[in-house]
């Protein structure tokens, strides 16, 4: 609930209309171009294909009985690309299937814990790595901002970007770890708050 709060906005419909209109639009990594025109040619039939096998293992995904591959919602991305070249809103509503199966699975996952660094792994809801997953999130999200997502999907995104910023910045304060660790923890949290300067700790962040 305190997403909506720390956004400063009355509810997720005013958000959907402050996301379509904002300036701040994500790029992909190689390119200077918005939107499809900066989908390189020779990604698109890869991205193509990743958002295919996404809708088809998503079809039966729900937050009843979220299935644990739900946990890796990273590879979102290629849904957000597919629906730039086609328009085809199966792509959306295999993106907002995801996502309303990965949010009540990582709850779970959390209350399996009762310390940050008790479980490791691929599945840690507690780890360094949870805010590259969200900025890949945020990353597709964006993409699809003006695709009419609906508020439960405001609501879900935005709730795992706060809370992978603010675990982000209690890991860097407290527990930083080596090597390359520290690169994509900081570059993901830096990268993030770029993304939400609505945020009022997205400066903070950043520095």
């Amino acid at each position: 609930p305190d997403a909506r709060a720390a956004l400063g906005v009355a509810d997720w419909a005013a958000w959907d209309a402050h996301l379509a209109a904002r300036p701040i639009r994500p790029l992909r990594w190689e390119g200077i171009a918005l939107g499809a025109a900066g989908i390189v040619a020779g990604d698109r039939p890869l991205a193509m294909a990743d958002a295919d096998a996404l809708c088809a293992q998503t079809a039966g995904w729900s937050a009843e009985d979220p299935p644990r591959e739900a946990f890796f919602v990273e590879r979102l991305d290629a849904l957000g690309d597919a629906w730039l070249l086609t328009g085809e809103r199966k792509y959306v509503d295999a993106f907002e299937r995801a996502v309303a199966a990965h949010a009540p699975l990582l709850r779970a996952m959390m209350a399996e814990v009762d310390a940050p660094h008790q479980r490791g792994g691929a599945f840690a809801p507690y780890h360094d790595f949870q805010i590259i997953r969200a900025y890949q999130l945020a990353y597709a999200y964006l993409t699809l901002r003006e695709a009419g997502l609906a508020a439960e999907t405001h609501a879900t995104v935005m709730w795992t970007v706060l809370r992978a910023c603010r675990f982000a910045e209690f890991n860097i304060r407290t527990m930083y770890v080596y090597g390359n660790h520290q690169l994509y923890e900081s570059a993901g949290l830096a990268m993030t708050a770029a993304l939400f300067p609505e945020f009022p700790e997205s400066d903070g962040w950043a520095r």
